[in-house]
C-alpha cells in the first residue's frame, strides 16, 4: 500500500504542466484541482523565484553568447534584462541581437532604442518605456 503520500502520487500521478482531470477540472502538479483549489501564496512566491531564476539562468547564457561582459552592467540594467528575460523567455529574447551588439559596446542608448524598436516595445509600451529608461539610466535598484 505505501504511504499516502506514495498512493496519492501513484494514483494522481505528477504532471508538470495544467491539464484537465477526467472531469474536465484544470489541475496541476499531483492532483491539486486548479477549479476548486487556487495554489497557495507560497506555492505562488516558489514558482515566482523559480521563474526568476530561470530568467536570469537564460539572460546569463545569452549575455555568454553574444559576447556581452556581464561587469559591463550595473544590477539595473541587468535588472531591466531580466525583466525582459522573464516577460518573454530565452527564445524571443534571443532575437535582440542588435540590442545585445549594443550591449557588447557599452552603447546603452542604443540598446534603449532597439528595446522600444521591437514588437515588444510596440506591445507593452509602458513596460518596455521604463525598461529602456532603466537600460539608459543605469543606476541602484
Amino acid at each position: 500500500m505505501g504511504t499516502l503520500e506514495e498512493q496519492l502520487i501513484h494514483d494522481e500521478r505528477e504532471v508538470l504542466k495544467m491539464y484537465q482531470d477526467a472531469n474536465g477540472d484544470w489541475t496541476i502538479g499531483i492532483g491539486h484541482n486548479l477549479s476548486t483549489r487556487p495554489i497557495s501564496k507560497t506555492a505562488c512566491w516558489q514558482i515566482f523565484m523559480d521563474d526568476i531564476r530561470i530568467a536570469k539562468d537564460d539572460l546569463d547564457y545569452l549575455l555568454d553568447m553574444y559576447g556581452v561582459k556581464k561587469w559591463v552592467l550595473d544590477p539595473a540594467r541587468f535588472d531591466a534584462l531580466c525583466n525582459m528575460s522573464f516577460c518573454m523567455g530565452r527564445k524571443t529574447l534571443m532575437g535582440f541581437k542588435k540590442m545585445f551588439g549594443c550591449l557588447a559596446i557599452g552603447d546603452f542608448d542604443g540598446a534603449a532604442n532597439e528595446i522600444l524598436d521591437s514588437t515588444f516595445g510596440r506591445k507593452d509600451i509602458a513596460r518596455a518605456n521604463r525598461i529602456a529608461n532603466q537600460m539608459r539610466i543605469g543606476g541602484h535598484r
